[in-house]
C-alpha cells in the first residue's frame, strides 16, 4: 500500500493498478481450453405459476460439468434480461433465499440462472457436516495448485460459462 501513499500523478496509479489486476490473473492460474459447447442437458422441470424450473447440467471444461436451476418465466419472451446468481460460500443453490429471488425475477420477465460452485451442493465430494465446508474447501484448494489450477480459477470458470448459457 505504501505505492499507492508514494504516488501522486494518475500515470503512476495506472502502473500500480496494471501491476495488481496481472498478480490477480496469475493466481487464477491459466483457463484450459473449454468446450466449444456447453454440451447443455436438462434434468427435470418443474411448473409453477408464472414461471417453469429446469435443471440443468452444463460443461464447463471436457468431463467437468456445473449443475444449475434455471429460472425461466411461463411463457419465456424472445429475449428476456438475464441475471447469474452465485450462492454463499456455506450454502448451494438449494438455498431458500436464492430460490425466492430466481422465482421472483422470473415472474418479473427474467431468466435466472443459480448454479452450484465447486464444492457445493451437488458437486461436494464429501459428506456435509455443518459449516465444514470451509475445511474441505481448503483441502481442494490445495489440491488444486498441485495441479497448477486454483480454487478461485475454477470458481470463476463456472460464471464465465453459466454467463455464455445465458447468451446462448
Amino acid at each position: 500500500m505504501a505505492a499507492w501513499d508514494e504516488s501522486c500523478s494518475r500515470e503512476d496509479c495506472e502502473v500500480i493498478r496494471d501491476q495488481r489486476i496481472e498478480s490477480l490473473r496469475g493466481s487464477l492460474c491459466a483457463f484450459p481450453p473449454g468446450p466449444v459447447a456447453l454440451n447443455t442437458r436438462v434434468t427435470g422441470t418443474s411448473e409453477a405459476a408464472g414461471l417453469s424450473v429446469e435443471k440443468v447440467i452444463y460443461e464447463n471444461r471436457p468431463g467437468v460439468y456445473v449443475t444449475a436451476n434455471l429460472y425461466l418465466p411461463s411463457p419465456p419472451g424472445e429475449r428476456m434480461p438475464s441475471i447469474l446468481l452465485v450462492h454463499s460460500h456455506h450454502n448451494p443453490k438449494t438455498q431458500g433465499a436464492l430460490q425466492d429471488m430466481g422465482m421472483l425475477w422470473a415472474r418479473s420477465g427474467c431468466m435466472v440462472l443459480v448454479m452450484d460452485q465447486f464444492c457445493s451442493g451437488e458437486r461436494r465430494d464429501y459428506t456435509p457436516v455443518a459449516r465444514q465446508v470451509y475445511w474441505f474447501r481448503l483441502f481442494t484448494c490445495l489440491q488444486l495448485h498441485v495441479i497448477c489450477e486454483s480454487l478461485m480459477g475454477c470458481m470463476v470458470r463456472d460464471i464465465m460459462r453459466g454467463v455464455d448459457l445465458l447468451l446462448g
